[in-house]
């Protein structure tokens, strides 16, 4: 009986560290963009009329550039948002992949604001006014997964 116990344990941390293999990925994917975008003299197609890598935009605002002029307060909201999303979270945080996309998104773009006092943005859609970066496609699909989540999971039944 002991050991199987032990299995089932074994087999729990696995699904969790899986969990966490995706998302890690896509924060180094990200800041490898990063990276490679500061190297840019001009944009690049990666999906023909569609989608380009631009060179490096430095945003020190948050979203779409609000709060442009106070990067300091960007810096600090970020921190608040994390600490809040890990604390109101931290129960169902290990098991949520559309938390930990929010997470790594949020983490990437911090480590932006640490290093060079701003998010750099390097991708572009076409008829799209702004550029952004991949942490931001992270925040927004594992915010948007979350409460899709949650809607669904909280939907009166039909019955």
């Amino acid at each position: 009986m002991q050991l199987n116990v032990e299995n089932v344990r074994k087999k729990k941390r696995r699904e969790r560290y899986k969990k966490f293999l995706v998302p890690s990925l896509l924060f180094l994917t990200d800041q490898l963009l990063k990276f490679v975008s500061k190297n840019l003299e001009s944009r690049v197609n990666l999906i023909p009329d569609f989608l380009t890598l631009e060179p490096p935009q430095l945003n020190p605002g948050i979203a779409f550039g609000f709060l442009n002029q106070r990067g300091s307060l960007s810096l600090i909201l970020s921190l608040l948002a994390l600490i809040f999303l890990f604390l109101s979270f931290r129960r169902s945080f290990l098991k949520s992949s559309p938390l930990l996309l929010v997470f790594f998104g949020a983490i990437s773009n911090l480590v932006d604001r640490l290093t060079y006092k701003g998010v750099v943005d390097y991708l572009r859609l076409r008829g799209f006014p702004w550029t952004f970066n991949l942490a931001d496609v992270l925040i927004l699909t594992g915010t948007c997964w979350y409460l899709l989540k949650e809607g669904i999971s909280h939907a009166p039944s039909s019955n």
